[in-house]
C-alpha cells in the first residue's frame, strides 16, 4: 500500500529534578536517553522526552513507548514526590508524502487552513508552545521520517493536532497527486514466472518490496496462463499496480529481485505498461552494462533502499528458494 499521511511522535517537556525524572521514566516506561537524534528513530506511537533539570538547566532528550497521557497518569499516581515541577506538550507533527513539489502542497494547505511557511532550520528557533507542524517528504512513510529527508520548508498551523489531522487526512491523495507535477498515475502489470514452481516465496519477495518502497497501489493479482512459445503454455502470477513511478524505475527495482547474493538469476519477471513490454535494454545501453551486470547493480541499489528487517526476510526467502531448487 501507499501511506500518504501520518503523524509524528508526541513531544513532551518535563522540568524538575532531572535525575529523579529520568529514573522514573526508565523504570516505568523503559525510556532511552543518550540517543544522538531520537526523533529520527521514533514512531508515531512514541513520545520524545525533553527532561530539564530545574536547578542547573541540564537537558536530556529521550524516547519511550508511551503516550503523554500514560506518562502523566503514572506521574500523578506515584507515591511521594516524582520530582516534576513543570510540564508542557510541544507541538506535534503531521508528515505528508509528496513526489517532490512540497512547496506547492504546503502553500495549498496554507490557503485553506492559514498558518505560516517557515524554513526547517529556522523552526527550531521558534520555541513553539502550541499548534501543529506539517512537513513533506518524498520518502515512504512506513518507517521513521528523518529530518534530512524532509522538504526544506514546513507549515506551522495555529490549530490543535487532532483538528489539523482530521482536516488533512481526506485530502492526502489529492495533495500527493498535486505534487506529481508533470508525472501521472499509470497502471503496470508485473508477471512472475518460475520454472521451479516456488511461487509462494517469489510472490512474497515482490510484495515485500512493493510494500516497503510504497511504490503504489496493488489493486489486482492472481493466476493466468501465457504462451511462452509454440504449444507451450506456462503458469504466470500477475500483479497489477497503480503507480506514480515511471515504468523504467519499477523495472529496475524488479530486476534487483531477479538476482541473488551470488549474482545468479533466480527468477524471471516481465513488466508491461498497457500492451508494451518494458525491457531492460534501454537501461543497459544507457549505462553500458549487460543484463546480468545491470541486474546485480539493481539488486545492490534495491538492498540499500530497503529497511533492515525487509532485507533479512528477503535473504531468508532467497535461501529457501536456493535450497528447494537445488541451486549450489
Amino acid at each position: 500500500m501507499l501511506s500518504l499521511i501520518r503523524s509524528g511522535p508526541h513531544f513532551l517537556m518535563l522540568r524538575g529534578e532531572g535525575e529523579a525524572l529520568r529514573s522514573f521514566l526508565i523504570h516505568n516506561f523503559e525510556a532511552t536517553f543518550g540517543l544522538v537524534d531520537p526523533v529520527d528513530q521514533s514512531r508515531e506511537d512514541q513520545t520524545v522526552l525533553h527532561v530539564e533539570d530545574s536547578s542547573g538547566g541540564d537537558l536530556s532528550v529521550g524516547l519511550c513507548n508511551a503516550s503523554p497521557a500514560e506518562i502523566f497518569c503514572a506521574l500523578l499516581n506515584v507515591k511521594g514526590d516524582s520530582g516534576l515541577k513543570e510540564s508542557r506538550l510541544l507541538p506535534r507533527w503531521i508528515f505528508l508524502r509528496s513526489f517532490g513539489k512540497g512547496s506547492s502542497v504546503l502553500e495549498d494547505i496554507r490557503r485553506e487552513l492559514g498558518g505560516t511557511v517557515a524554513s526547517l532550520d529556522a523552526l527550531f528557533e521558534w520555541r513553539l508552545r502550541s499548534g501543529t507542524v506539517v512537513g513533506c517528504t518524498s520518502r515512504p512513510l512506513n518507517r521513521p521520517v528523518l529530518w534530512q529527508d524532509l522538504h526544506p520548508e514546513v507549515l506551522v498551523l495555529d490549530l490543535p493536532f487532532d483538528l489539523a489531522y482530521r482536516r488533512l487526512r481526506p485530502r492526502a491523495f489529492e495533495l500527493f497527486s498535486q505534487s506529481l507535477g508533470d508525472a501521472t498515475w499509470g497502471e503496470v502489470q508485473v508477471q512472475i514466472y518460475d520454472k521451479y514452481d516456488l511461487y509462494p516465496e517469489h510472490i512474497r519477495r515482490v510484495e515485500l518490496v512493493l510494500d516497503a518502497l510504497e511504490m503504489g497501489f496493488p489493486f489486482s493479482e492472481g493466476w493466468t496462463r501465457e504462451a511462452a512459445r509454440m504449444l507451450l503454455v506456462v503458469r504466470v502470477y500477475r500483479i497489477r499496480l497503480l503507480t506514480f513511478l515511471a515504468p523504467s524505475v519499477v523495472k529496475e527495482f524488479l530486476m534487483g529481485l531477479e538476482y541473488d547474493a551470488t549474482g545468479e538469476r533466480i527468477l524471471d519477471m516481465d513488466l508491461y505498461c498497457g500492451r508494451e513490454k518494458i525491457g531492460w535494454g534501454p537501461l543497459g545501453r544507457e549505462r553500458g552494462l549487460s543484463r546480468d551486470e545491470l541486474g546485480r547493480r539493481a539488486r545492490e541499489k534495491l538492498w540499500r533502499a530497503l529497511p533492515a528487517d525487509v532485507v533479512r526476510e528477503l535473504e531468508e526467502l532467497e535461501r529457501r528458494v536456493r535450497d528447494a531448487s537445488g541451486m549450489e
